[in-house]
C-alpha cells in the first residue's frame, strides 16, 4: 500500500515519489511491527498465564480478542499518520488517544477474518476501506482538535 500511496499524491498534490523518504517509511513501519508484536506478546504471555487461574480465564479470550484487534487498528491508524508526516512518538500517542477507534478498526478486520474458508480471503478487500475509515477519523480528529483549541484560545 505504500508505494501506491507514494505514487497516488504525485497527481493529487504534484508530489513525485522519493525512494529515500519510502526507504525511510518502510523502517518505521518495521520498527512499529515489532515493537506492536513485542508489546502483544507480552499481554499474551500474560494472560495466557492468568488464564491458569480459575475465574479469570472466562475473560482472558475476550481480552486476547481485543488487544488483537487495538494493534491491527493501530496498523491502520498508524498507517494514515506516517502518510501525514507524524514520528513514531507522535503517531503513538495519538493512536493511544483513539484507542476505542482503534480496536473498532480491528475488530472489523478480525471479525471478518473469522469467516470460515473466506474469511482470510475476503478481509484482504477490507483493508483498504479500513484504512479509508482511518484517514477519515484522523481527519475528524484534527477539525475537533483545532475546534478545541480555538475556544481554548477565547476563553
Amino acid at each position: 500500500m505504500s508505494y501506491g500511496d507514494k505514487n497516488g499524491p504525485k497527481h493529487i498534490r504534484k508530489q513525485s515519489f522519493n525512494p529515500v523518504r519510502f526507504i525511510s517509511d518502510m523502517f518505521r513501519a518495521i520498527f512499529i511491527a515489532i515493537r506492536n508484536a513485542g508489546i502483544q506478546l507480552f499481554w499474551t504471555i500474560l494472560l495466557m498465564i492468568l488464564s491458569l487461574i480459575p475465574g479469570i480465564n472466562l475473560f482472558t479470550a475476550p481480552l486476547l480478542f481485543l488487544i488483537t484487534a487495538y494493534f491491527y487498528g493501530f496498523s491502520f491508524i498508524d498507517y494514515t499518520l506516517e502518510i501525514k508526516g507524524y514520528s513514531i512518538k507522535d503517531s503513538i500517542t495519538q493512536v493511544r488517544k483513539l484507542k476505542l477507534a482503534a480496536v473498532s478498526l480491528g475488530t472489523m478486520f478480525l471479525l471478518l477474518n473469522l469467516i470460515p474458508w473466506i474469511g482470510p480471503f475476503l478481509s484482504t478487500f477490507f483493508i483498504f476501506p479500513l484504512v479509508i475509515s482511518s484517514t477519515l477519523l484522523i481527519n475528524k480528529a484534527g477539525e475537533e482538535d483545532k475546534s478545541i483549541n480555538k475556544q481554548e484560545g477565547t476563553s
